[in-house]
């Protein structure tokens, strides 16, 4: 049975995951500011045919 240091101890692995979780993280910041902005604009066209 192999330990979690044994499995990531090799340096091209330990790049691989940060890579990978760089990635992720990116991808949620993304999402998370491109719904927010979605949201924002459906509000503002609300707004915006109420008044006309």
């Amino acid at each position: 049975m192999k330990t979690d240091l044994q499995i990531f101890d090799s340096p091209s692995q330990q790049r691989k995951l940060h890579v990978f979780h760089d990635v992720l993280e990116y991808l949620f910041i993304i999402i998370v500011s491109l719904s927010a902005t979605i949201a924002a604009f459906i509000t503002f066209l609300a707004q915006f045919k109420m008044h006309f």
